[in-house]
């Protein structure tokens, strides 16, 4: 019977997404003020050769947002569809894009981006379960200016490039801030050599599936810095707010019976030695009188 679970083990083999986990790219997120860490779109989906028209993603994060600058190379043929308006399908023409999942793991839930030359977006959440979209809902998000979220793209037909600056806010991520906190993310480029040519599609962290959707093989991104350990935490008071006491701790050091919650106060030796001297006053009245 081991033998026989041993063999069924071994014949079983996790799903196969088209890419190596051990061998993901990684990226540095700085703040915007520090920089920025740039992500390369030139490795084809299928093969995985690294000969794709090249664009690139540079990536940053303020406070507020996380921004995106992308820039496409080799532009042939800026090929789009005239009537298509946010969240149609542009997906079928020329676009760059971003997959974007808070987190460490594979996700199963995550933001697309994608922008046209004509700044056409398509914007919504994916949720895929089996992280190879063989099972998916989305959901669209279609109100730009309330998020917000915000694209300027131009072209340069001259030097066959198009660029797309992007505006994403954290709060659509549910963080506050994602410093020191690791993400999955993927960029991606559809592309035309001519008007009559197939699609090509390439990516930062390709598979061989030929499909932008498998989550296993997101990159890996990591968001620089951490809480700042110099600045004094809120319930440790700092040395220019210790009492008048010579600069001493706190002389009132209260602990809590939960049983009564009766506060008994532990006062410091100067506090102690000021009672002292009333009390010995006291005394010495007090034996003058009696005789």
């Amino acid at each position: 019977d081991g033998a026989l679970l041993s063999r069924v083990a071994k014949d079983t083999k996790a799903p196969d997404h088209g890419c190596i986990s051990d061998s993901l790219p990684e990226l540095s997120v700085p703040h915007c003020n520090r920089g920025v860490a740039t992500a390369t779109i030139d490795k084809r989906l299928g093969t995985l050769e690294p000969n794709f028209p090249r664009a690139t993603v540079d990536v940053c994060f303020t406070h507020e947002s996380l921004e995106l600058v992308f820039k496409a190379f080799q532009e042939k043929t800026y090929l789009i569809n005239e009537t298509f308006v946010n969240n149609d399908p542009i997906w079928k023409w020329t676009v760059m894009e971003a997959f974007i999942g808070p987190g460490d793991s594979d996700p199963t839930q995550y933001f697309e981006f994608e922008v046209a030359p004509n700044n056409v977006l398509w914007t919504g959440f994916i949720h895929n379960p089996y992280k190879d979209f063989t099972s998916k809902a989305t959901a669209l998000v279609d109100d730009h200016e309330t998020y917000p979220i915000t694209s300027f793209t131009s072209r340069d037909e001259a030097s066959q490039t198009w660029q797309s600056d992007v505006s994403l806010p954290l709060t659509m991520f549910n963080v506050d801030s994602p410093e020191g906190s690791s993400w999955r993310m993927n960029f991606l480029r559809t592309y035309y050599a001519s008007d009559t040519a197939e699609q090509e599609y390439g990516a930062w962290s390709p598979n061989k599936m030929i499909s932008f959707h498998q989550t296993p093989c997101f990159g890996r991104v990591k968001f620089e810095g951490e809480v700042d350990s110099q600045q004094p935490k809120a319930d440790a008071p700092s040395p220019d707010n210790n009492s008048n006491n010579g600069g001493s701790s706190n002389n009132w050091q209260p602990t809590v019976n939960e049983n009564d919650w009766d506060w008994k106060p532990t006062p410091s030796r100067g506090f102690a030695t000021s009672l002292l001297v009333p009390a010995a006053i006291i005394c010495l009245v007090f034996v003058y009188a009696t005789i």
